[in-house]
């Protein structure tokens, strides 16, 4: 029995799109999703990659497809730009170096 339980959990978890929000709720999906369709639902936050809490730059596009397999974070926007003033502030040549010449993120 927990062999297969196994089983269904290791298999399950690259069917679906996990969403994290804040506060610990998780939203999974068993499809692909638009970024923008997790913005909508949640007005002032922003959809990000799990790193972002040491990478503040690690965000989702809105037109993003978020695909089977991966997890994201739903973060305020007020908490993504306070850990990105704090992170250029520790690291200003790094942000710098990161962005181009209209301010936007190299990729």
């Amino acid at each position: 029995m927990a062999f297969s339980s196994w089983l269904c959990t290791n298999n399950t978890k690259n069917l679906l799109v996990k969403i994290v929000h804040p506060g610990g709720h998780v939203e999974l999906h068993d499809r692909p999703i638009m970024a923008t369709e997790i913005m909508l639902r949640n007005p002032k936050c922003i959809v990000a990659h799990p790193n972002v809490f040491k990478q503040p730059w690690a965000i989702v596009a809105p037109d993003t497809v978020l695909s089977l397999g991966q997890k994201f974070y739903v973060v305020p926007v007020s908490t993504i730009r306070k850990l990105q003033r704090l992170n250029s502030a520790k690291y200003p040549q790094k942000v710098q170096s990161s962005m181009n010449k209209d301010g936007e993120e190299n990729e």
